[in-house]
């Protein structure tokens, strides 16, 4: 056998075993996903079904969740002939006894109108979907757009964040014999509406790049005919690589050029309204942002 025989039989060997090792790391990499797959499916479907029936049990409904709470709502209110419902451990909801939204809150929304998708009405839809999340959810009583009826918010119990805010999952304009649902939004908590104590109606919309952050916050208002209009934005602007050693030095150079008043590193404040733009100082911005959203907002944020 000569040399090259002897040097080269234990390397195609050794190619040949590492090829049968990967390939058996793969196969039981697949196969370990699969059940963890399984497993996780089977988990969360058993703890769905554990929380609906804890949940049941506790309250004392039954598979007719709405009528049940409505029925327990209208006979402990019989006494004072109103239902009043904790939000936020700050407010009460005060609802007339046999109301529309006394029926929402109590998970009934067979007077909710409107199509939701083809095949599927906002009844159904929301009926069947606040079943499983109720427990997670809130609600807030507001006259939104001044007609003298109040309006029911849907929103999530956990803050976004420290900001104190609560995304706003559905907006419901109610009046004596029946409600529409005039906002319906359940993506993320990256762009979200929120009601903060002082009752007023904002829309935050995050964006984080390497260069800048941005934190703007929109003051929004409903019109009799449900028209939402936004009419300013207060924002906060975090400035961080824009300097001529920035690590994107080209994106760093157009910032500069277009934002001269922002083109060293710190944080700013703006007021921007369709009449035009306007610096503000940290303690005007927390003034006027603590006032439209009745929430805190601590020095500490800026840093």
């Amino acid at each position: 056998m000569n040399d090259e025989t002897q040097n080269g039989t234990p390397k195609d060997t050794k190619k040949k075993i590492m090829a049968v090792a990967i390939q058996t790391m793969i196969i039981v990499i697949l196969i370990a996903g699969g059940i963890w797959l399984v497993c996780r499916k089977s988990w969360q479907r058993n703890t769905g079904e554990n929380a609906t029936k804890n949940v049941m049990e506790d309250t004392g409904h039954s598979d007719t969740a709405g009528e049940s709470s409505s029925a327990d709502t209208k006979e402990d209110a019989s006494e004072n002939d109103v239902t009043s419902i904790s939000v936020l451990d700050k407010e009460e909801l005060v609802i007339e006894n046999g109301s529309i939204q006394q029926e929402m809150i109590s998970g009934n929304f067979e007077h909710l109108e409107g199509e939701f998708t083809d095949g599927d009405t906002y009844s159904e839809y929301m009926t069947e979907w606040y079943s499983r999340r109720k427990e997670e959810l809130e609600w807030q009583q507001l006259d939104l757009n001044g007609d003298g009826i109040e309006d029911l918010i849907l929103q999530e119990k956990r803050e976004v964040g420290e900001w104190g805010h609560h995304e706003i999952i559905a907006i419901f304009a109610c009046d004596k014999d029946s409600a529409s649902c005039v906002l319906l939004d359940m993506n993320d908590m990256t762009a979200y509406y929120f009601c903060g104590p002082a009752g007023e109606l904002m829309y935050s919309a995050s964006s984080y790049v390497p260069l800048v952050s941005c934190e703007p916050y929109t003051h929004c208002y409903y019109d009799k005919e449900w028209n939402l209009i936004k009419d300013y934005k207060l924002i906060i602007y975090y400035v961080y690589d824009v300097g001529e050693d920035s690590e994107y030095p080209e994106h760093a150079e157009e910032w500069r050029e277009n934002h001269p008043d922002m083109a060293e590193h710190g944080v700013y404040f703006w007021k921007v309204t369709d009449a035009g733009e306007e610096a503000l100082t940290q303690d005007e911005f927390t003034e006027m942002y603590e006032t439209v959203t009745g929430l805190k907002l601590y020095s500490s944020f800026f840093h």
